[in-house]
């Protein structure tokens, strides 16, 4: 399923897979089946008889989805699936992929953590064609241990500590900043030790990247 993926507004989403299904050149006897199968994968088999025009963006990415499952694959490509789509359409189609039935291999290309949170049992962290990392997020996490730190400052502390260490959250409330900081020793005297984010992991992945190719 590619990132930018186009329908015809005039098909309804039946017409639309078994058009799909014919350029696949799937047997005409099993097609009208392997539709109806898709379509209740993805939960669209009471959309099925609405013109494409009237899909909402969350919709056209099931039925993304469904022309892909179409052929059966044993390997599902998704490039950067839940872009444009709104928060709950995203909750949607996550829950949609961690659903999928059979023994098939998912490979989800994207820049939006929350969805490699949520869907992803492996990761690879791919620089200019280079691998720099391959495991868990949570063992990815574990290898950040350490260098994540927590502190409530006024704003002069903060702007004083922020022209030294990397901010990766700053919550203002009132005369106070929450803030977390990357670190590899504690930046602050009030600062302590807190458990790193997936995004944190990423962000000291692709700086110790950085200063490997230095």
């Amino acid at each position: 399923m590619p990132q930018e993926f186009g329908v015809y507004p005039q098909l309804t989403g039946r017409e639309f897979l078994r058009y799909i299904g014919e350029l696949k050149r799937l047997p005409d006897s099993a097609l009208p089946q392997l539709v109806e199968a898709a379509l209740g994968m993805v939960n669209l088999t009471g959309d099925a008889d609405r013109r494409l025009r009237s899909y909402s963006g969350g919709m056209v990415r099931r039925l993304g989805i469904a022309q892909a499952l179409l052929s059966e694959p044993h390997v599902l490509i998704l490039d950067e699936p839940t872009v444009g789509l709104d928060p709950a359409e995203r909750v949607r189609f996550r829950e949609l992929i961690a659903s999928l039935p059979g023994d098939r291999l998912v490979v989800l290309s994207t820049h939006i953590i929350t969805d490699v949170e949520a869907m992803a049992a492996n990761l690879v962290l791919v620089q200019q064609g280079r691998i720099l990392w391959n495991g868990t997020p949570s063992a990815l996490e574990d290898d950040a241990a350490g260098t994540v730190w927590e502190v409530t400052l006024d704003s002069k502390a903060f702007e004083e500590l922020r022209s030294r260490c990397q901010v990766s959250q700053a919550i203002r409330r009132r005369n106070q900043i929450e803030a977390r900081f990357i670190a590899s020793q504690q930046p602050h005297s009030l600062a302590v030790a807190a458990e790193p984010t997936l995004e944190e992991a990423l962000y000291l992945s692709g700086e110790a990247a950085m200063a490997e190719g230095a």
